[in-house]
């Protein structure tokens, strides 16, 4: 038996001289997706590869950036949960895992970020009353005193690449492959009981 993983999509060749019903395959495809979803959960709570690799730590600024909103070095790409949260089509034909969010590839392959040049506003608040008083400070717009613009220049950001979904090959590791394997072995025998 084969089954293959293509960048996050899962299928399987059936023995031959075995036919499923569609409805069987379909709902093989779901728990196939099923399994690979609680893998790639497996992979974020450990913050490593498919391959067992450790994910790159978070550069300095992007640790010093987490610390002063109160958050630690940890949890690496799970700051809002959602690239976490894999979603799953599944059919007689394959099952698909992955993620819509613009930034799941950049993260799985790594990359650099060009942003243009441009302005950008920045608002201030001066302080008129307690401790603060007289000095003037970085602020939200909302409670701004006044704002100004300045001149950005064009730079880039280099994310690394952290695999989530598959090995950088686009392969899984044989052991993600035996659990999958399995799931479709259990089947295969309970349609040969029936």
């Amino acid at each position: 038996m084969k089954i293959s993983v293509e960048c996050g999509k899962i299928s399987f060749e059936p023995l031959e001289r075995v036919r499923l019903l569609r409805r069987q395959l379909s709902l093989i495809h779901r728990e196939l997706g099923q399994e690979y979803q609680i893998l790639v959960q497996q992979g974020f709570e450990a913050e490593q590869s498919p391959a067992g690799a450790p994910w790159q730590a978070l550069a300095p600024a992007t640790v010093k950036k987490r610390a002063r909103k109160g958050r630690g070095a940890h949890p690496i790409l799970r700051v809002s949960g959602r690239l976490a949260r894999t979603h799953l089509r599944a059919n007689a034909q394959e099952a698909v895992v992955g993620s819509n969010l613009p930034y799941a590839a950049i993260h799985q392959y790594g990359g650099e970020i060009k942003r243009k040049g441009g302005t950008l506003k920045l608002h201030f608040k001066k302080f008129q009353r307690g401790p603060r008083r007289g000095k003037t400070l970085f602020s939200k717009a909302g409670k701004a005193t006044y704002g100004m613009r300045a001149a950005v220049g064009p730079y880039s950001i280099r994310i690394p690449a952290r695999p989530w979904l598959f090995d950088p090959d686009g392969s899984i590791p044989p052991a993600w492959e035996q659990r999958l394997t399995a799931i479709v072995v259990k089947h295969l025998r309970g349609n040969a009981n029936a």
